[in-house]
């Protein structure tokens, strides 16, 4: 079968008017949208917002919520409502009790969103472990993103109802993106907790497919999946029975379908040899695909119509809350994570602190890409195996500036002087050979700057047969290393000359070599010295880098 981008069916079927008007609206104030993406639903109750005369206002949100059904996901949707409409609300409660009353669309203007931006700016989490603190970044431009999309629906939908001032600030929250925290993937510790929990739930689910519940069997087959492929939850939950493909003797394909740009993505799966069966998991993933597959089939018969395709099919309990229990539905993103706790707490796992293991497909996804990089150590590769468009977004969200290894390896051994410079008095030698538990001749040469290197000092610079040691870069490993305060100046020169030289480097070599070095320069030296002191050799060494590295002189 051919792999093409997906075909999308934008026909649609109304019924019109006599008088040729199409009229969609929603059956109430409260209403449940079944979400054309998951198949999920999604409860929305406008109820309470009526009151305090804003039923005109509630209306337009209302009708905003029932015509993006079909154009955004439900849980977009829900994020609207509950990020979006509610703290607008509570904007305007604050509001009223100014003296000014919004009850109206037409009342909506930039002066409102204006003010609104200002309003979230000065919220505080009132709950969980951040209590207390600002809102970050991200939650005032969700709440703001949500509220823009309803009242730019209405614009289009109604615009004789939009007050025309009405307009939207350029970007109140630039560089959004950037500061979301990296998610951090799995250690190897955990990894191998992961894994070893995987194994015994899948041969217990070999020996007796019933032994676990069908919430269980999916959720063990996502982590498994995620891990050796690295794809996201989206793509792998919509994933369709006929994605699995053969292609060669010794291969599979995964074809998996994309909502943004309505692209696919084709991931070559090895096949499993007899001699492929060395770690816990011992089946190739395709195997683990073919097996799901074959589980879910007893769901199919049961699932609506529109669900049947989809391989990730359970049926919901009957003690469950939801009104489809005991109904065949396709498995969500909340049934992953709730499916994926009900896993650690069977399995007793922990993470490196001993705290309870905090499991998510989206720290999986990390996981994967950076076993990767590390067993092959090029960016393209990483690129094409994670359906990357650009290397940047790789490079950003999936790379850590420093891998584990190399804080390891760069961890600083040696010694600041605080306080200490370059002297000649012998009592201040004395002195320091005392402290420093090293010979007075050696303190003396390195108190007046005869052990001096390029970037700092060492407290014996000799090596075998009385030759001296130039390998700097190795310094930030050697116990030797001693940073005296006018030291810093030859330490920045170094510094920024390394900064400029990042474009000529490749980044595996950035990653592993020269960018712990910054680390440790920034992270474990600078911060033992007064802040003055750094600040001014710092933009000393910017305007005047010192001889041995000035952007003319080799790096060596």
């Amino acid at each position: 079968m051919a792999i093409r981008r997906k075909r999308v069916d934008r026909n649609t079927h109304i019924d019109l008017t006599p008088e040729k008007q199409i009229i969609d609206l929603p059956p109430g104030w409260a209403f449940t949208i079944r979400c054309v993406h998951s198949g999920a639903e999604y409860h929305f109750d406008f109820t309470s917002h009526r009151a305090r005369g804003r039923e005109p206002l509630a209306e337009q949100m209302r009708d905003a919520i029932w015509s993006l059904r079909f154009v955004s996901a439900g849980k977009s949707l829900m994020t609207y409502f509950n990020s979006g409409i509610r703290c607008f609300w509570h904007f305007l409660d604050d509001l009223e009790q100014s003296g000014q009353v919004v009850t109206t669309l037409e009342q909506v203007d930039r002066l409102i969103i204006m003010q609104f931006v200002a309003w979230l700016a000065l919220q505080t989490v009132q709950h969980g472990k951040n209590k207390g603190l600002p809102w970050s970044v991200s939650a005032c431009n969700a709440t703001y993103a949500g509220i823009k999309s309803i009242l730019k629906n209405r614009r289009q939908h109604v615009p004789e109802s939009i007050n025309p001032n009405l307009n939207f600030p350029k970007n109140p929250y630039p560089n959004s993106n950037k500061r979301i925290p990296r998610r951090e993937g799995y250690s190897a510790g955990e990894q191998e907790r992961i894994i070893a929990a995987c194994a015994e739930d899948l041969a217990l689910f070999n020996a007796n497919p019933e032994a676990l519940s069908s919430h269980q069997v999916l959720a063990v087959h996502a982590v498994i999946t995620v891990l050796t492929c690295g794809v996201n939850m989206t793509p792998l939950l919509e994933m369709r029975r006929d994605s699995l493909r053969s292609f060669l003797p010794d291969r599979d394909l995964l074809v998996l379908e994309k909502r943004r740009g309505y692209t696919t993505r084709t991931i070559s799966l090895p096949k499993n040899t007899p001699e492929e069966t060395a770690t816990p998991i011992t089946k190739m993933v395709g195997d683990y695909l073919r097996q799901l597959q074959q589980y879910t089939e007893r769901f199919v018969s049961d699932a609506d119509e529109a669900d049947r395709p989809f391989v990730f099919l359970c049926r919901l309990a009957d003690v469950t809350y939801s009104r489809r229990r005991g109904n065949v539905v396709r498995f969500d993103e909340v049934q992953v994570r709730n499916a994926l706790k009900s896993f650690v707490n069977r399995h007793e796992l922990f993470d490196d602190r001993g705290a309870p293991l905090n499991l998510s497909i989206a720290r999986l996804r990390p996981t994967f890409a950076l076993n990767y990089y590390l067993r092959h150590r090029d960016l393209r590769k990483l690129q094409q195996a994670l359906g990357h468009s650009s290397i940047l977004l790789t490079i950003q969200r999936y790379i850590p500036p420093v891998t584990p290894e190399a804080v390891r390896n760069h961890a600083f051994i040696g010694q600041a002087m605080v306080g200490w410079a370059t002297s000649r008095d012998e009592t201040l030698a004395i002195r320091l050979a005392a402290d420093g538990e090293i010979p007075l001749r050696n303190a003396t040469e390195l108190l007046t700057g005869g052990y001096n290197t390029s970037i700092a000092r060492c407290r014996n610079p000799f090596r075998e047969a009385d030759q001296v040691c130039g390998k700097f870069l190795a310094c930030f490993r050697c116990p030797s290393m001693v940073v005296f305060e006018d030291d810093l100046y030859r330490l920045y020169s170094f510094y920024f000359r390394l900064l400029a030289e990042r474009p000529k480097i490749p980044p595996h070599q950035w990653m592993k070599t020269f960018g712990p070095v910054i680390r440790t320069i920034d992270e474990q030296i600078a911060v033992q010295f007064d802040s003055a002191v750094v600040a001014e050799a710092r933009q000393r060494a910017q305007s005047t880098p010192h001889p041995a590295w000035r952007n003319d002189a080799p790096l060596i």
